[in-house]
């Protein structure tokens, strides 16, 4: 059965936003399922003006970031993003690296 609109639009809105840039791939549709439950149960006004309107105001735009936070938050995310869901190197790592005897320089440079 498909969506309603408003709900495609507000979890549409939570993707572009950025409020699911540190959830992890495999977490998605729980974000998604706790995102739609809780905007119907604490932001339903919020979707009937979305239905009603068919434009999203700012007061819908914080609501809806209010309500990102709060699913982030129960699922125990929104620190900082986990190298593990990033695939990037951890900075210790990489400054491990940059701390490591550095090869000799080719000589490409000024050389008279």
């Amino acid at each position: 059965m498909p969506q309603p609109v408003e709900q495609q639009i507000t979890i549409i809105y939570a993707a572009t936003s950025g409020g699911l840039d540190d959830v992890p791939t495999l977490r998605v549709q729980e974000f998604e399922k706790l995102f739609q439950q809780t905007m119907q149960q604490a932001q339903s006004k919020v979707l009937e003006e979305i239905r009603t309107t068919k434009q999203v105001s700012d007061a819908a735009r914080a609501a809806m970031d209010q309500v990102v936070a709060a699913v982030k938050s129960q699922m125990q995310l929104g620190q900082p993003k986990a190298e593990a869901t990033t695939g990037a190197p951890k900075p210790a790592a990489a400054e491990k690296t940059a701390g490591a005897p550095a090869a000799k320089p080719s000589g490409g440079a000024a050389k008279h």
